[in-house]
């Protein structure tokens, strides 16, 4: 994005950071854009793999949650009674929302989970993901910036909520029969949109933005912009500018409108000869400024993987290559492309087979 107003949509948290050390207080910016799912740094950025914290892991449970709905797993009007045994697992500070032996309604303990940063809530969601320690407690741990990470769960956790009627812009939860206010606090002007969630501890703060400008709709993405400060409030400043950072210094265009055809592949024993080689959707590529410069030094490759030959059954839904864009020998953007449709077997040629078998088998017993 280049100038024109700044539409900011803000979830800020606390957090800290799995096996990385810093010696002083930094301000980092890593940006997703949405549109071509590329992870980007601002240049002064150290190299962040993944956070944790309650926030994020909060949002990864209500994802899960959420995934489980969808699927049909879970019933989000189901009511179960709260054990009294996840509050014996909570610190003796933490507020307590829920009310023992009472029930619970899976859409109250994700609002509550979320709108009410609710501890209690994140342990009881925790146990209705039916989650193993071995599988799941790296990925609650460790929330990774990356495709499938800590930016997906959040996209799925906004799109999810709207689905059963949750909003973080709404200003009360209903809770066992109470009407709670949330603790979020939100601001809304114009297109500009900011919701920012605190944890206790506020020495650390994690600011996510979704980011769209009318004047280039094709820049929309998700900022996340880490604080060390210990006051937060004091650094607004300084986030404010690696947002700006993270939102004007790249740009995102689309390369490949859905359904391009890169090459063909020969089918063999398929009712057609040959299968065009396609994409499954548009496809955008994300490059900084910088890079759009050097891009007149060293120009931008681009490599296609693909099999020689298929073997009939084709299905339009299995990856027969993958493309990847290159810059000074750096890939920038990998994506896989697909058969452009399903090609069945051949069977007309099966009687002849049989027929030349047969008469193989008739010489040779005379």
């Amino acid at each position: 994005m280049t100038s024109g107003k700044k539409n900011i949509f803000t979830l800020a948290a606390s957090f800290f950071f799995i096996g990385t050390s810093f010696s002083s207080p930094s301000d980092i910016a890593i940006s997703y854009d949405l549109n071509s799912r590329q992870i980007i740094e601002s240049k002064d950025a150290y190299t962040v793999k993944s956070i944790s914290g309650s926030i994020p892991q909060k949002i990864y449970i209500a994802s899960k949650l959420l995934k489980k709905i969808q699927r049909k797993e879970l019933d989000i009007q189901k009511a179960f009674k709260v054990d009294p045994s996840i509050f014996s697992n909570l610190d003796k500070n933490t507020p307590v929302f829920f009310q023992q032996g009472e029930s619970i309604t899976l859409k109250e303990l994700i609002a509550s989970m979320l709108l009410l940063q609710s501890d209690e809530a994140a342990i009881l969601g925790l146990q209705l993901i039916n989650t193993s320690d071995k599988k799941e407690n790296p990925a609650l741990n460790q929330i990774a910036f990356s495709e499938n990470g800590f930016f997906v769960a959040l996209t799925e956790l906004i799109n999810g909520l709207q689905d059963i009627g949750i909003s973080f812009f709404d200003s009360t939860v209903l809770l066992q029969d109470q009407e709670l206010p949330s603790q979020i606090q939100t601001v809304r002007s114009g297109n500009s949109e900011t919701v920012i969630l605190r944890e206790r501890n506020k020495k650390q703060s994690l600011a996510i933005s979704f980011v769209k400008n009318s004047e280039y709709p094709e820049n929309i993405r998700r900022v996340a912009v880490i604080n060390f400060q210990e006051e937060p409030s004091t650094s607004v400043n300084q986030i404010s500018r690696a947002l700006l950072h993270a939102v004007n210094d790249f740009e995102t265009a689309k390369i490949f409108p859905s359904g391009h055809k890169f090459s063909s592949i020969p089918v063999a024993g398929g009712i057609k000869n040959s299968v065009d080689v396609i994409t499954p959707s548009d496809i955008f590529v994300t490059l900084s400024k910088e890079q759009i410069k050097q891009n007149k030094k060293e120009p931008i490759e681009i490599i296609i993987e693909r099999k020689e030959l298929i073997k009939a059954p084709v299905q339009a839904t299995e990856a027969v290559g993958k493309v990847n864009i290159l810059q000074a020998g750096k890939v920038v953007k990998s994506f896989s492309v697909y058969p452009g449709s399903d090609v069945g077997v051949d069977k007309s040629f099966l009687p002849l087979i049989f027929n030349t078998f047969q008469k193989v088998f008739k010489k040779r017993n005379g």
